[in-house]
């Protein structure tokens, strides 16, 4: 993760998985710990969210027929987040494959200045 940040890790692991040699068959989720773990936790599912409903109320199997493509969504009055919103909670009806995400979770520990005992899993920022 040469000079990447966080966010763009995201966006890599999201939008190129085959690049980063991680199956599409799965989705992977990796939870961000407060100490190094030998792996990514991954957990597997490739399900629509049932809970999920669309800006205008809708839910994921209405995608089947509609699709979920940019273009066509945006002309729906769909912002770009919402697109990308549904596509993640809507996998199977949107007929996309399960993409890796990373959990969007506020790590418990904040990062230190300082040195510590534990190694991190990605290089350190250089000091200002």
């Amino acid at each position: 993760a040469v000079g990447y940040n966080v966010e763009e890790i995201k966006k890599i692991l999201y939008y190129c998985p085959e690049s980063c040699n991680i199956p599409c068959s799965q989705t992977r989720t990796f939870q961000l710990t407060s100490y190094p773990t030998s792996r990514p936790q991954k957990e597997s599912m490739c399900l629509d969210n049932k809970n999920y409903r669309g800006p205008l109320g809708q839910e994921c199997s209405l995608h089947e027929r509609l699709g979920c493509n940019h273009t066509g969504m945006g002309y729906l009055g769909y912002s770009a987040e919402e697109i990308d919103e549904l596509i993640e909670n809507c996998p199977v009806s949107c007929k996309v494959s399960c993409r890796p995400t990373l959990a969007k979770t506020i790590p418990l520990v904040p990062p230190f200045i300082s040195p510590t005992i534990l190694p991190s899993t990605l290089p350190s920022a250089i000091p200002i």
